[in-house]
């Protein structure tokens, strides 16, 4: 599901999927290709509890184009990078997801 930036996002455009967390276990655990248009799918309410109820919202299809079970490149990492210093996930990381990277 997606929520933000939808009018940007486009069939083959690169995706870079990020897991939030504590210190190093955060970064970049994999990449993927948007393949196909933003459409209406079901989720979890709470993706806390699975099973529950579930919603209509927008859903974004990618094909993973590579997944680590590692992080390949941590928090650390891009925060000490001055090109990150704006970067949105890093100043509000709490926000939906679906950050622009370029």
């Amino acid at each position: 599901a997606v929520a933000r930036h939808l009018e940007d996002v486009g069939v083959g455009d690169e995706v870079v999927f990020w897991v939030s967390g504590a210190g190093a276990k955060a970064g970049v655990y994999g990449f993927g290709r948007v393949s196909g248009a933003v459409c209406p799918a079901r989720h979890p309410v709470s993706y806390a509890r699975p099973e529950g109820p579930r919603t209509l919202r927008p859903t974004l299809p990618v094909t993973i184009t590579g997944l680590a079970e590692r992080v390949l490149v941590g928090r650390p990492q891009l925060r000490a990078l001055p090109v990150f210093a704006e970067f949105e996930l890093f100043s509000m990381p709490n926000r939906a997801n679906l950050f622009a990277v370029s």
